[in-house]
């Protein structure tokens, strides 16, 4: 938790100070740092120059580059959190950093609350930007009588997510930074899911829907962004019949009411059973503390290796 909510201020900070759109390993070194330095329980003149080290070589991560070229780069999350546990062990031996500037008094964070309840669940294993609309397509799906009977596929969405992949993907990275990939798929399947984006991707019906679909801008919810991300599907029928769907926000915003369940019911689909402490009644996860989850995903990763 420690290393979430500086990797939060750290990136509200850095947005705050410099216009540019940096991915999250720019400022996903700094929180790597504070989660080490609070593992190795370093002293507090340690944490500072573990977290300075950490912001003065943080990486510069254009996000809108690995959008659009998607590679293993990924943000450079990888990179972000060796980085930060590097410069923890060096803090650690003694080598001192400059004082992180992201902190100072001018960082320009809001509020002195936690910030890590603010921050959203994803409902798929993609982008966050193509979410909304495959909720939107899923919202109308029942409507279509067989996938055979569309036409054309218009995505009306915002100006990122337009950037996000288009073609067929060959890569595990395409499929999670594509925004045509993702819908195509919950047309034809009524999901998209871990097993859709690994591949491989050769289902010439989801191919065939994929070559229908058109992505449109749409300049009311381009100006909505980043407040909300929402997108809008419409499913033109051979028949001539149009299905349509407002605009859609995705699941697991912050304020979503199905927040917590959305966690129990991906913890419980992808493990294959609820988790401990899964209050049944409500499909939450009252009396799930955290070091139970982490007890849990830990045990099913073993599971995973020794497969």
């Amino acid at each position: 938790m420690v290393g979430y909510e500086v990797a939060i201020r750290a990136g509200m900070a850095l947005h705050a100070r410099d216009a540019a759109y940096h991915a999250s390993g720019a400022w996903g070194a700094i929180g790597a740092a504070a989660a080490a330095a609070s593992l190795l329980e370093l002293p507090g003149d340690a944490v500072r120059h573990a977290l300075g080290l950490a912001e003065y070589h943080a990486p510069i991560a254009p996000v809108m580059r690995s959008v659009a070229q998607p590679a293993m780069t990924k943000d450079a999350c990888g990179h972000g959190a060796w980085l930060g546990v590097s410069s923890t062990l060096l803090a650690r031996r003694g080598f001192t950093a400059l004082p992180p500037e992201l902190f100072g008094d001018d960082a320009g964070v809001p509020g002195s609350g936690w910030r890590l309840p603010e921050v959203y669940v994803k409902d798929h294993p993609c982008c966050r930007w193509s979410q909304p609309a495959i909720r939107a397509v899923l919202s109308v799906r029942n409507e279509v009588a067989a996938t055979g009977h569309i036409e054309r596929v218009k995505i009306r969405t915002f100006t990122a997510a337009g950037v996000l992949c288009r073609r067929i993907p060959t890569t595990t990275e395409e499929a999670q930074y594509s925004l045509v990939w993702p819908v195509a798929t919950a047309i034809a399947r009524g999901r998209f899911d871990v097993d859709d984006v690994l591949g491989p991707f050769g289902d010439a019906a989801v191919s065939e829907l994929a070559r229908k679909i058109t992505v449109e801008i749409d300049p009311r919810i381009d100006a909505d962004f980043s407040e909300r991300r929402l997108s809008a599907i419409e499913l033109e029928l051979c028949h001539g019949r149009t299905v349509a769907s407002g605009p859609v926000q995705a699941r697991g915003d912050c304020d979503d009411p199905e927040w917590e369940q959305l966690i129990a019911g991906k913890v419980a689909r992808l493990l294959g059973a609820p988790p401990p402490g899964r209050d049944q009644h409500h499909g939450g996860l009252r009396g799930l503390t955290a070091d139970r989850l982490v007890g849990v995903l830990c045990g099913a990763l073993q599971a995973v290796v020794h497969a």
